[in-house]
C-alpha cells in the first residue's frame, strides 16, 4: 500500500504524463514498473479486485480499500505461514 502511494506520488519509474504518452504514439511500460505491478497482484491477491472496483471513486475510497486489503491479506499470510511451518517441521522430522 505504501509502495503504491510512493509510486503515484514520486514517479520513481519516470513514467510520462497522459499528454506526453499521447504525443509519443506508442508507449510501453518500463520493466521495473511492470514487475512492480505483477508482484503487487501476486503478493497481495486482494488488491486487484478491490482496486479495480474502486478505481475512479477518489482518494478517500482508495485509502479505505488499502485498509480493507490489509485486513484481507493479513489472514492469508498467516495461513500461508502456518502451512510453511507445518511443512518445514514435517521435513525436519524425516
Amino acid at each position: 500500500m505504501a509502495a503504491s502511494w510512493y509510486v503515484n506520488k514520486f514517479n520513481p519509474f519516470h513514467l510520462p504524463t497522459v499528454e506526453q504518452a499521447a504525443k509519443m504514439g506508442s508507449f510501453s511500460e518500463p520493466l521495473p514498473s511492470k514487475l512492480f505491478d505483477d508482484l503487487t497482484i501476486v503478493l497481495c491477491p486482494a488488491s486487484f479486485p478491490l482496486f479495480f472496483l474502486t478505481m475512479d471513486l477518489g482518494a478517500t475510497t482508495n485509502y479505505i480499500m488499502w485498509a480493507v486489503i490489509a485486513l484481507i491479506n493479513g489472514p492469508i499470510y498467516y495461513c500461508v505461514g502456518l502451512i510453511f511451518v507445518a511443512l518445514s517441521s514435517l521435513w525436519k522430522s524425516n
